[in-house]
């Protein structure tokens, strides 16, 4: 998969996060900071780690190539990904597919909060 891919992805991820936790979004650029920038809660950053997952079909945490806590800006990220999936992506999940996992997120999240 190409770099520009793959950030397009995680840009496309990262705004789905903040529209459906209603974090107001006016822009996304790769200096910017998940948390200190963009306002994602741990929460947030657990939701977007989950789409990405399911965008890419790759998870780059179980693999052990980073930690979550190594994630600090939106270039991170991407930087992530581009290493993990060197020759290992499979297609993208479809848009059916995306809000099945949306739901299924959506519902895991609730059962952590009650």
């Amino acid at each position: 998969m190409k770099r520009n891919e793959i950030e397009k992805t995680v840009m496309e991820c990262i705004q789905r996060v903040c529209h459906e936790q209603s974090i107001p979004l006016k822009t996304v650029e790769f200096h910017h900071r998940v948390v200190e920038d963009l306002g994602l809660r741990s929460l947030d950053v657990a939701t977007l780690t989950a789409f990405l997952e399911s965008s890419f079909k790759f998870d780059p945490f179980s693999q052990n190539l980073a930690s979550i806590t190594d994630i600090r800006t939106v270039k991170d990220i991407c930087d992530l990904y581009e290493k993990g999936l060197k020759g290992t992506l499979k297609p993208a999940a479809t848009d059916d597919a995306n809000d099945a996992d949306s739901a299924r997120i959506k519902r895991k999240l609730a059962r952590r909060s009650a």
